[in-house]
């Protein structure tokens, strides 16, 4: 069963499929009207909550995803604003977190906090990593009872005093769209067939995932344990019930980790 692993060889430190997230056209802001660049510093400085006059340096960023830069005098903070449809695509704040004063579950709060007051939402946290004393914590979109993980926010946060130290919306902006989904799928008891008789199911959802040729895929998702204690993912495809991909999920206190 284990050998079965040999040909998923990398380790995703942010969650499943966060790799395969930004190679197409951004969905969002295609088709959309060109912002200022003061209009694009505005949107900036009010998700920074910092005044526009320190953000002094402005650089402008191409490829797929358009983008106005902008940083402080010292190169500490960094907020990119695309060009299309003045969307915050990401921010970072680069400093030291000295001491964790704040829990995990603390922390995930203040990144739903924030993510609520710049008005994201229909957001589920998937998997988190606390590396340093910064906190990064994965959402994904969630579509009534579907987790869509190829729209994906990441959103750091410091444990010593929960400031938001980074915003990263590009696999949002890239792949968020209204969907429609096939009316002929297999129930959860008939995927469930699928699984080695070996793997004991905690859960299940159905999840959309990228395959490897860049479309979206609807599955059935299911969270299991081996024999030997590892967690493992599945997906088996909703329409044909063909297994589509196996991870398996490294937990800890500081977060969890898929190969």
């Amino acid at each position: 069963f284990e050998s079965n692993f040999e040909k998923y060889p990398t380790l995703i430190y942010d969650g499943p499929f966060s790799d395969s997230i930004l190679t197409k056209e951004p969905k969002m802001t295609k088709g959309k009207d060109e912002v200022s660049k003061n209009k694009a510093l505005e949107k900036a400085s009010m998700s920074l909550d910092i005044n526009s006059s320190d953000l002094t340096n402005v650089t402008e960023e191409q490829g797929n995803m358009p983008s106005w830069v902008f940083s402080d005098q010292n190169q500490s903070i960094t907020c990119a604003v695309t060009k299309n449809g003045g969307y915050l695509s990401y921010f970072l704040k680069s400093r030291s977190v000295e001491n964790e004063k704040i829990s995990i579950k603390d922390g995930i709060t203040k990144a739903e906090n924030f993510l609520t007051e710049i008005g994201v939402n229909s957001l589920m946290k998937t998997y988190y990593e606390d590396y340093n004393g910064i906190l990064t914590i994965n959402f994904a979109h969630k579509d009534k009872d579907i987790c869509v993980y190829t729209d994906l926010i990441k959103v750091s946060v410091a444990l010593d005093n929960g400031e938001i130290l980074g915003y990263d919306a590009r696999g949002y902006l890239t792949n968020h769209e209204k969907r429609s989904y096939p009316q002929d799928q297999i129930s959860p008891l008939k995927a469930k067939e699928k699984l080695s008789p070996m793997l004991t199911v905690n859960k299940n959802q159905l999840a959309l995932i990228p395959s490897d040729g860049g479309q979206e895929i609807l599955c059935h998702e299911f969270n299991c344990t081996s024999p030997n204690g590892k967690k493992i993912l599945v997906y088996v495809n909703a329409q044909t019930g063909n297994e589509e991909d196996i991870l398996i999920l490294y937990e800890s206190e500081k977060g969890t980790l898929t190969m």
